[in-house]
């Protein structure tokens, strides 16, 4: 079962390695990227960063109905993670059930539209939409780096007079 849906722009680094996969006894990690699925250094590199009791699978958003499908219906413990908001959203499209997405970090990519929410995650307006929808349809959006620290709501921030 898909035991974590989680938005990183690094996807796979050494918070989400050592502390998630242990917090959620995580057996495997997918990362849904159609930019990684087909760059075999990207793949190897992310390879380094995770448990060696942990699988780690790539899959592109062409194929990401089947295989989320088939993780949510497997006794393994599976994270989810994305870089980008965008591909979440192809994710909770196919998990309707969805109510917590947990956001670590999005670096500000210079665009000039960006919005800080905290020091370590930037919002574009596009993502904002998204975020917008994900609230009305009661989906929380937690931004924690390590599961020790508390959740800081994405609705919140932003929505809160």
């Amino acid at each position: 079962m898909i035991v974590l849906l989680r938005v990183d722009d690094r996807l796979l680094h050494g918070q989400v390695a050592k502390t998630w996969t242990k917090k959620y006894s995580v057996d495997e990690i997918l990362i849904v990227s159609d930019e990684v699925v087909d760059d075999e250094f990207s793949k190897m590199t992310l390879c380094l960063a995770k448990p060696s009791n942990v699988k780690l699978r790539f899959v592109g958003l062409d194929k990401v109905k089947e295989e989320l499908l088939e993780s949510e219906s497997s006794e393994k413990n599976v994270m989810c993670i994305t870089s980008n908001f965008q591909d979440m959203d192809r994710v909770i499209c196919v998990l309707p059930q969805t109510r917590y997405v947990n956001v670590g970090g999005l670096r500000n990519c210079q665009s000039g539209e960006n919005i800080q929410i905290t020091p370590t995650v930037f919002v574009t307006p596009k993502d904002v939409a998204i975020i917008k929808k994900w609230d009305e349809n009661g989906i929380q959006i937690g931004i924690r780096q390590i599961p020790g620290e508390k959740d800081i709501w994405m609705d919140e921030v932003l929505f809160d007079d």
